[in-house]
């Protein structure tokens, strides 16, 4: 399979605590100098306690230095000793963590995570019924007692997870409706949300790739699915791919739900903060706490957003996007969409002519996901993929 294995990771719990230590001393240690360096600059302007002033400022520096370096060194060093003793007694114990809390810590400081090779960061992989989906041919045969020609790839988006579809009391899982109605078989993709779109993309479409090839049936059709994020990255992927690639040519239609194909507001007011927090010398050091966020976060200001368009004709695009009030017309709902998601960079694609698109009133962002509306639309949307998906009968392979 095409994702990392957990087993040759290292640290885990104990290695970000580590690293969480050491970059808040840091910006403590940082915030205090850069108050203290403004106060004696200040009192170094008046002549009569420059001199007295100048003493205590190599003092207090030689003082604080060597408390924040000790106290720096210190808690590393314990932290060092819990994480060797974490690999050694505990070592699968990060891997356990339950994906509902290790999804939104990945989206986060997902790519700091596999930068430093730590076990907590989420491998892409394919889950079917639950479990994790292999893509070697006779395991997935194995795994899949009756392969359909039809498969269904839902991505979930930022910080959540493939648990994220499952139904809930209101709601429905789609991917479960989509193999009641059409016979597909209904993959849920996870993966760490917290690196950036582009390489996410490309695992995606290296394990689509790998998927086909170990495929039971001929010449499968594949339907993909993305909220939010896993639009952005089933978009770029599409657009980015190879024209030998087989998967693309297997591709029948693309369905993002609340995706930010224009960018969301938030990851750009965020962005504005950050910029305000570095221009002063005493919020600089907080400002790097903001700026540990993800790559995979930053994407969604918008210009890494928006990929190319896709060049496979066949592909039919479908953009679903929500907003909490009553009328689509109304400035608020214009303005704030789902809440995190406007109206208008959910359902068009930068300056190309958009695709079918289509908006529902009163669903939040996260609500997409399971929203029987949401399933609806998606349900006529595939039904126009007729006759090859306008009945499951004869969908088995």
């Amino acid at each position: 399979m095409s994702s990392v294995k957990e087993s040759g990771r290292r640290g885990g719990y104990s290695r970000l605590l580590r690293e969480g230590f050491s970059g808040i001393t840091r910006v403590v240690r940082d915030t205090h100098r850069a108050v203290a360096d403004r106060t004696f600059a200040t009192l170094a302007l008046a002549p009569v306690v420059a001199g007295p002033a100048r003493a205590v400022e190599k003092l207090h520096s030689s003082i604080t230095g060597g408390v924040y370096a000790a106290v720096e060194s210190i808690g590393s060093g314990v932290l060092s000793v819990a994480e060797e003793l974490e690999q050694q007694w505990f070592a699968d114990a990060a891997a356990r963590m339950p994906i509902a809390w290790r999804s939104p810590l990945n989206a986060v400081f997902g790519d700091h995570l596999t930068a430093s090779d730590n076990m907590l960061a989420i491998p892409m992989q394919l889950y079917f019924d639950g479990a994790e989906l292999p893509t070697d041919a006779n395991a997935l045969r194995a795994r899949i007692a009756q392969p359909s020609a039809r498969i269904c790839v839902l991505m979930h988006g930022l910080g959540c997870s493939d648990q994220s579809f499952e139904a809930t009391a209101s709601g429905v899982d789609l991917g479960a409706e989509l193999t009641r109605e059409f016979g597909a078989v209904s993959l849920y993709l996870r993966y760490n949300s917290g690196l950036a779109v582009g390489e996410n993309a490309r695992r995606l479409a290296a394990l689509l790739e790998s998927l086909v090839h170990a495929w039971p049936t001929p010449l499968p059709e594949i339907i993909l699915l993305g909220h939010s994020m896993g639009g952005l990255l089933a978009h770029r992927a599409i657009a980015n791919a190879p024209s030998d690639a087989r998967w693309p040519q297997m591709t029948r239609m693309l369905v993002t739900l609340g995706s930010p194909h224009g960018g969301s507001p938030l990851a750009r007011h965020g962005d504005g903060l950050q910029r305000a927090l570095d221009f002063f010398a005493m919020s600089a050091p907080i400002g790097r706490i903001g700026a540990a966020r993800s790559v995979g976060i930053k994407n969604l200001r918008g210009e890494s957003a928006v990929a190319p368009q896709p060049t496979w004709p066949q592909i039919e695009t479908r953009l679903l996007g929500a907003h909490l009030g009553d009328s689509a017309t109304h400035p608020l709902a214009r303005i704030f969409g789902d809440g995190l998601v406007p109206i208008s960079s959910a359902t068009t694609l930068g300056l190309h002519t958009p695709p079918r698109s289509a908006v529902l009133p009163g669903v939040g962002h996260l609500g997409l996901m399971n929203d029987p509306r949401a399933w609806a639309q998606v349900r006529d949307w595939v039904n126009e993929l007729v006759p090859a998906w306008g009945t499951g009968d004869d969908a088995g392979g």
